[in-house]
């Protein structure tokens, strides 16, 4: 006796699959939402109760790192701001201990050129193709 294969049948069991997948993740959205509606709640709370506070970064702009630092810079299609963005980063990061890793694809010559101009030969700055 040769075993057939039932394909409506084991079409409607991966329906079934599909939908309890689809309803796992949905619950698990709604609580990752409910938790963030939780947070902006109370900073809402804390901002109208006058108890939130701003906080600014105080220290000076060339004091040295509590230790190394690196800063990823993804890029595509970037050619027109890159370079001013990375001569700006070098400039407000004087500190020798901060490391620039600008990224870029392979077949965006652009970028890569206006990343190139950009690092001026800083050594801190590495770009990866």
């Amino acid at each position: 006796m040769a075993a057939t294969f039932d394909l409506a049948g084991a079409l409607r069991w991966l329906e079934l699959a599909e939908h309890e997948l689809l309803l796992f993740a949905a619950v698990f959205f709604a609580l990752g939402a409910l938790d963030e509606l939780l947070v902006d709640l109370a900073w809402l709370r804390l901002r109208l109760a006058g108890k939130a506070r701003d906080v600014r970064a105080t220290g000076a702009p060339d004091a040295p790192l509590l230790g190394p630092a690196a800063v990823l810079i993804p890029a595509w299609g970037e050619a027109e701001v890159i370079a001013a963005m990375l001569r700006h980063c070098r400039k407000s990061w004087p500190q020798t201990a901060v490391r620039f890793y600008a990224g870029c694809y392979r077949n965006d010559a652009a970028t890569l050129a206006a990343m190139i101009a950009g690092a001026g030969g800083d050594a801190r700055v590495r770009i990866v193709v």
